[in-house]
């Protein structure tokens, strides 16, 4: 990773998580390969996933995406399409929304709201939560 850091030389690195995920070593040897080091970080992956939305996304964003915080494969199979549709990937838990991701969604009032994953990753209750929020 530092011979790719060093090859991009970034303006700016952005950390993703907590400092129980990612330490403020990682933080501090990170300044060797740009002159800008941020954390974006919520008190959890839910949190999180709110808080680098609202960094990078305005209000009336196109679509948001809902994948299931303890099963990254959707949410992984989904970064691309958020990607290139220009809404975010949010963390949800199996049957509700956590209150910082539906903050978040009313803040970003999606056109569409898209869950990832089958009824056993996400149920009913998170779209009609969903739905109540768009």
């Amino acid at each position: 990773m530092t011979q790719e850091l060093a090859r991009l030389r970034p303006a700016k690195i952005i950390i993703l998580g907590s400092d129980a995920s990612i330490t403020d070593n990682v933080l501090t040897q990170a300044g060797a390969y740009a002159d800008t080091v941020e954390r974006t970080a919520g008190v959890d992956r839910y949190a999180t996933s709110a808080a680098v939305s609202a960094a990078t996304f305005e209000p009336g964003t196109p679509v948001a995406y809902l994948a299931n915080g303890e099963k990254f494969p959707d949410a992984l199979s989904g970064a691309a399409a958020a990607g290139h549709l220009g809404g975010p990937v949010l963390l949800t838990q199996q049957d509700s929304i956590p209150g910082q991701v539906t903050q978040e969604l009313a803040r970003l009032r999606p056109a569409k709201i898209i869950i990832l994953g089958s009824d056993a990753s996400i149920t009913d209750n998170v779209l009609t939560q969903a739905g109540a929020i768009n």
